[in-house]
């Protein structure tokens, strides 16, 4: 079945992801989407960062996402919320696929978002600037398909 990534129900659940970072660094973890209404949804991620030196950290962060029919908004989980990215999605045939940028300071995140039809997805993010200078790349898939 093709989704089409604008419904709530494309997200909810529990997915396994694998994180690599240019500078030899990974992560892998679960996230997991839960319902908060009828189009808000709270993203929570829970993981290990394992440095290129071998160090292996916790990591956690969590967002809310807003699914529309032709976009998706993620917000920092913060009150009030604040505005990370609006993911605007264009549809590619066998992927359906959005870029968006976010401004922390005088660093700039270039993020492209891609999902597929086999029940997975990915995030580039880009990062540039005085302070951070990294590109990691994510990978999703959701638990029991």
């Amino acid at each position: 079945m093709r989704r089409k990534w604008s419904d709530l129900s494309d997200f909810i659940g529990t997915w396994e992801f694998d994180r690599e970072f240019d500078n030899g660094s990974k992560g892998t973890g679960i996230a997991v989407f839960v319902e908060q209404d009828s189009n808000m949804l709270e993203y929570i991620e829970n993981g290990a960062l394992i440095l290129k030196d071998g160090q292996t950290l916790k990591s956690s962060i969590r967002y809310y996402y807003k699914i529309q029919p032709k976009e998706i908004l993620v917000y920092f989980f913060e009150n009030p919320s604040r505005l990370f990215q609006r993911v605007e999605f264009e549809d590619m045939g066998k992927e359906i696929a959005g870029r968006a940028t976010h401004y922390c300071g005088n660093d700039i995140y270039c993020s492209e978002y891609k999902f597929l039809e086999n029940d997975t997805f990915q995030i580039i993010h880009k990062v540039h600037g005085p302070r951070k200078s990294y590109t990691s790349k994510t990978r999703f898939r959701r638990v029991g398909v």
